[in-house]
């Protein structure tokens, strides 16, 4: 059985149509990516994919998943959610009401998340054949300002664009993890250091 330092758990949210099922499919078709020397395979029968990555000398897995269709009727359950270290809410530069339903999808998200654990990249997707942009990227940026988030681009046809992507979300979900791991340290040591029977409490009744 293989082991990693890092595990991560990533889920894509958005619209139906904005590329969460094209990106899946785009890492399944090629297993060794030269972007961050990055490994990928898929489990299509679960619309999901893993990644594995070599990070400062360290081994990372990120499992990928897919909404399923799920989010064409709401109906995404907690389950979905639940284990979640990451996440891409997708619009598709091609489509505006995708864009303007992001707010939407992001108050799904903090609605069955912890907000400050939770590593979320607002993402615009493309592809090649596609040049009919209606979404500017200044109004990203202004969207992944409001929500506090850092702005991606991808291109679904492109699979190092992706690979891309999930190397920065990797990079801050390590981040945040070592700052946690480092709290926790910090939080033992100092527990540690209380003597028993040493503190005084006193009644202010």
């Amino acid at each position: 059985m293989e082991e990693f330092d890092y595990q991560f758990k990533v889920i894509l949210l958005g619209d139906c149509g904005v590329g969460k099922t094209s990106l899946i499919r785009t890492l399944s078709q090629k297993n060794d990516s030269n972007a961050g020397g990055c490994c990928c395979y898929s489990s299509p029968p679960n619309a999901s994919a893993e990644l594995e990555f070599k990070k400062h000398g360290r081994r990372v897995k990120v499992h990928v998943t897919d909404t399923g269709g799920q989010e064409r009727y709401r109906s995404l359950t907690t389950s979905y959610f639940r284990g979640a270290d990451g996440c891409l809410i997708m619009y598709s530069v091609n489509n505006t009401t995708s864009f303007e339903n992001v707010p939407n999808w992001s108050e799904t998200l903090e609605n069955n998340t912890c907000k400050n654990i939770l590593t979320t990249l607002l993402a615009g997707t493309r592809r090649h054949t596609s040049d009919d942009s209606q979404v500017p990227e200044a109004r990203a940026r202004k969207m992944s300002d409001y929500l506090e988030v850092p702005c991606v681009q991808i291109d679904l046809d492109n699979v190092s664009s992706i690979i891309e992507v999930f190397e920065q979300l990797v990079d801050i979900m390590i981040n945040k993890y070592r700052i946690r791991e480092s709290i926790a340290v910090e939080l033992r040591r100092a527990s540690a250091a209380v003597v028993p029977g040493k503190q005084k409490f006193q009644c202010v009744c």
